[in-house]
């Protein structure tokens, strides 16, 4: 019996129907029919299209705009304020905090910076399995409350030992939200509709997070008797954190099976589209081996070096863009200026570079584009003089970097099969981005001001290194495919015989 779908896109129990398949089916249905002539699996292939027999595809685009709109907006925004919550110490740092807490003696305020990374990366894996075990919602909720209560602490510290004890929380807590947006976006998803999904949540979060700067100029002008500026810095973007938070645990959707803003037959269209891409829909337990297995997995480490290198390079504009556009003779205000229509170009070319990297089912070709306009941006920032061309090296480098992030995330997502194994993989890649932006910052020095040029020779050479890594990849896995189609694997590709994967 076929899969039948409602009348509204309303969420109640109602009267239901089984409009005919029009001619022109939409790309779940070319799915299903690319599978069948390529013979890969073709008795299941069947059975999930006579399920779909009945779903106009009009309906199924609906469907998955009105889950963009439960799912995606809430993510993004409580990410943009991670990533508000994370800068502010720079902030704070200006107006006041320095001083206040004796930051400037030795290395306190390096210390109390890099104190964070630690437990970012080592709570990344388990904090991804308890979201599989408390639910997306209650568990990505609760962490935004736990470090917006960590925030307002910071207001209040004291010590500059204080603000390294809240740093070293806001890490544990912080951990587990970018991996597990990442793990609940991809179980909602085809493989070859996340790409867009993941650039929107990912670059726009970082556009909402570039008014983090104005809001702090505005706070830290406040002084309540003790309290000043930089203080209120942390309490009030951490009361702001403290109400998105609550707003998680009530606007993020859980995973399709426990899904209670959709009919079953909803539920069941979502399910059946992701089995017929993966055949994972279903998660597999939580067990040991489940858990160990992947890191076994060579790819697993492959994608991981990615996303090391790729944080590396964003660190030449995180840490030091400024200090570039300063040392080409800008103001300060407008250096600050320059790096935002920089970051808008980033995403504007991501978002394109997604759309196409969906429609053609390709993403190393995009990273590897990316890093060469990366690598070009590099060269340009630190071997010219004219100030027009290292300023276009700036837009470069902040494209290469920023706009490929999404597609380094979204090529190990299409690769990876098995809901407990694509959880353990993101918290590994983005576990090992965290350790590439520790590295970041280390080899970019202020003593190689104005061109930097150790750092950027050594980022290039790393940059390099991702083009043969994701030109060595996609060569193994077009030669596993041709196989798999063949029939001479011992073991079909990720377990499963209509599995390919993407280039």
């Amino acid at each position: 019996m076929g899969i039948t779908q409602q009348n509204s896109l309303s969420s109640g129990d109602g009267a239901e129907d089984k409009p005919p398949l029009p001619p022109n089916s939409n790309d779940d249905i070319r799915d299903l029919e690319t599978a069948k002539n390529n013979n890969q699996h073709i008795e299941s292939v069947k059975d999930k299209d006579a399920a779909l027999e009945g779903v106009d595809p009009s309906y199924i685009k609906r469907l998955k705009r009105r889950i963009d709109l439960r799912l995606l907006p809430i993510l993004t925004i409580t990410y943009a304020v991670s990533l508000i919550d994370r800068q502010n110490v720079a902030n704070a740092k200006v107006a006041g905090m320095e001083d206040e807490l004796g930051l400037d003696i030795g290395t306190r305020y390096s210390v109390a910076l890099l104190v964070f990374f630690a437990p970012y990366v080592i709570f990344e894996l388990p904090s991804n399995l308890a979201l599989r075990k408390v639910g997306a919602a209650l568990w990505l909720g609760g962490i935004t409350i736990c470090w917006g209560a960590t925030i307002i602490g910071m207001g209040f510290s004291t010590h500059w030992t204080h603000l390294v004890v809240c740093r070293i929380l806001l890490g544990v807590f912080e951990a587990g939200f970018f991996p597990g947006c990442v793990y609940v976006i991809s179980c909602w998803y085809t493989r070859y509709e996340t790409g867009k999904r993941l650039s929107g949540f990912y670059l726009g979060s970082h556009i909402f997070s570039g008014f983090g700067g104005i809001v702090a100029a505005g706070l830290k002008t406040i002084s309540v008797k003790q309290y000043h500026g930089w203080r209120w810095i942390f309490i009030v973007e951490g009361i702001f954190t403290l109400c998105c938070g609550v707003a998680a645990l009530f606007l993020v959707v859980d995973f399709p099976q426990k899904a209670k803003f959709l009919s079953q037959s909803d539920r069941d269209i979502i399910l059946t589209r992701i089995d017929a891409d993966r055949e994972d829909a279903n998660p597999d337990p939580i067990t040991w081996r489940n858990i160990l297995q992947p890191l076994k997995d060579w790819k697993i480490w492959s994608f991981g070096w990615n996303s090391l290198v790729n944080l590396i390079i964003s660190g030449v504009y995180t840490y030091f863009g400024q200090a570039i556009l300063l040392s080409m003779g800008f103001s300060l205000d407008v250096a600050l200026i320059m790096i935002f229509p920089s970051s808008i170009f980033a995403v504007v070319v991501g978002f394109i570079e997604s759309i196409y990297s969906d429609k053609w089912r390709l993403r190393a070709p995009f990273i590897i584009l990316n890093h060469v306009f990366w690598i070009i941006g590099a060269a340009l920032v630190g071997f010219t003089v004219p100030k027009a061309s290292r300023l276009l090296g700036i837009f470069l480098i902040v494209m290469g970097s920023q706009a490929n992030y999404p597609l380094v995330i979204v090529y190990q997502t299409n690769n990876v099969r098995g809901v407990t194994k694509r959880g353990v993989a993101a918290a590994i890649q983005v576990g090992l981005g965290g350790v590439g932006g520790i590295i970041g910052s280390l080899i970019f020095r202020s003593q190689d001001a104005p061109q930097y040029i150790p750092g950027l020779v050594t980022a290039m050479c790393l940059s390099f290194s991702v083009i043969l890594n994701c030109c060595f990849t996609s060569y193994v896995f077009w030669r596993a495919n041709q196989k798999q189609a063949a029939g001479t694997l011992k073991k079909p590709l990720e377990g499963l015989e209509s599995f390919r994967y993407t280039l």
